[in-house]
């Protein structure tokens, strides 16, 4: 099937809205003749293949709520500051 990219989508962002994992994300890139560096751009026509497998929970959440994955906006997560968030999994940035 064809997939027509919305605008500020990524490859990841269409890799989850198909397949709801990212398991297929090299086969969306090879099929389409893309590497990880290339832009999508708004109206840009994808190749997907529907015979795949995914998360099949996540996939027919995705349906049921009509999610779009956009998420190349650039949006800003705040956070407050406190703790130090480094990968010691000692949970000190827990008020």
């Amino acid at each position: 099937m064809n997939y027509t990219v919305k605008n500020g989508q990524s490859i990841f962002d269409v890799c989850l809205q198909f397949f709801g994992t990212l398991e297929y994300l090299f086969t969306i890139l090879s099929d389409n003749n893309l590497d990880l560096n290339s832009p999508l751009t708004s109206g840009m026509e994808l190749k997907i293949n529907n015979n795949l497998l995914g998360n099949e929970l996540i996939k027919r959440t995705i349906i049921k709520n009509n999610c779009i994955f956009v998420n190349e906006q650039q949006t800003i997560i705040q956070t407050n500051g406190v703790g130090d968030y480094n990968n010691d999994f000692n949970n000190d940035y827990f008020i």
